[in-house]
């Protein structure tokens, strides 16, 4: 049986709640409980509409921990527009007149993004191509015990890992979008239920939220890299720049020419397709001079860069990323350990 985010956070909230404080419902609620899932035959089913009635009798306070999942969804607007505000802001042409064709901000920026494709490329290959084991409440009923080996190795360690990182961050993310009027007491027990359901959530849906942290990181850097480009063509309205070449093993002539194409090959094949003709207006031979050639070409050379390596690719991972959060929303699988079965 497979549960949508929000009925999976409900009973990890409920779980975080009880596993904190065994006396937080009273016992009177909770023989409610169990009557309004007596209907319900045991196993996920009956998990759940337990769940759904102690959720309802929580305050809003509590209730508000369930945002937890979604993060960091909410934040992801106001990342892009930071980024792409730090990205106008960035002069990445610098300050000087005259900008090496290589060794400058622009191209770091996208060996820096073509690092974190290979590191992505890694991650993927050494991903084991294992099925996840869906349990459902005929297959195992509430109260069964799990086995104790751990087949899915680094994977599971992964996960561990990242709770734990979770009981820092991701409960003080929370506390800065939902801070609430309570007591110093109440605000302590809360402290802990968050600390508690950030580690539980993960452990329950860590695909969920990872592909969401990854939707963000993604857009941040397309934002970035757009507002980079939009503060180079601004800053170039306004101040006259010359590409210049500089090496100390580089120097000849066709060594150069064979460099940039090497380099800029793509960018140069795109300006041709669109009929830019970027190629015909860089000079090499007075790139190599000591006033250096005309850099608006060059410019135009480094935006389509940027447009090849950071901008599309950027997109394609968060729309793929964007699709598995979809996909993933409405198909969360709940172990039922022994604390169900308590």
């Amino acid at each position: 049986m497979a549960l949508t985010e929000e009925e999976a956070a409900k009973i990890v909230l409920i779980r975080s709640i009880e596993e904190r404080d065994r006396n937080f419902f009273s016992d009177s609620l909770l023989l409610d409980a169990f009557a309004a899932a007596g209907n319900v035959p045991p196993g996920l089913g009956w998990v759940k509409a337990r769940a759904q009635f102690l959720f309802d009798h929580l305050s809003s306070a509590y209730q508000s921990v369930i945002h937890l999942a979604t993060l960091p969804t909410p934040l992801t607007l106001p990342v892009c527009l930071i980024a792409l505000a730090l990205g106008f802001a960035t002069n990445l042409l610098g300050p000087a007149e005259k900008i090496h064709v290589v060794r400058n901000p622009v191209l770091l920026l996208v060996a820096w993004n073509l690092f974190v494709y290979l590191v992505l490329f890694l991650v993927f290959l050494a991903k084991p191509r294992k099925k996840t084991l869906t349990v459902s409440s005929s297959s195992n009923p509430a109260g069964a015990k799990q086995p104790t080996n751990n087949p899915q190795g680094p994977v599971a360690e992964a996960k561990i890992n990242i709770s734990r990182l979770a009981q820092f961050f991701m409960p003080g993310l929370w506390h800065f979008f939902h801070r609430v009027a309570l007591s110093v007491g109440e605000k302590k027990k809360l402290a802990d239920v968050v600390s508690r359901f950030s580690v539980n959530w993960y452990a329950v849906a860590a695909p969920l939220v990872v592909a969401r942290w990854e939707v963000m990181l993604h857009l941040g850097a397309l934002f970035l890299a757009a507002g980079a480009v939009a503060g180079m063509y601004f800053q170039g309205l306004f101040q006259g720049y010359q590409a210049i070449w500089s090496s100390t093993f580089i120097t000849g002539e066709s060594s150069v020419i064979a460099f940039v194409h090497a380099l800029f090959g793509p960018s140069l094949l795109v300006s041709d397709l669109l009929g830019l003709g970027l190629a015909g207006e860089i000079d090499v031979t007075r790139l190599l001079s000591p006033q250096g050639d005309k850099a608006a070409a060059w410019i135009h050379l480094f935006a389509i860069t940027v447009l090849l390596i950071i901008v599309i690719p950027r997109a394609v991972l968060a729309a793929w990323q964007w699709r598995n959060i979809e996909r993933r929303r409405s198909d969360i699988a709940l172990r039922l350990d022994p604390y169900y079965g308590e």
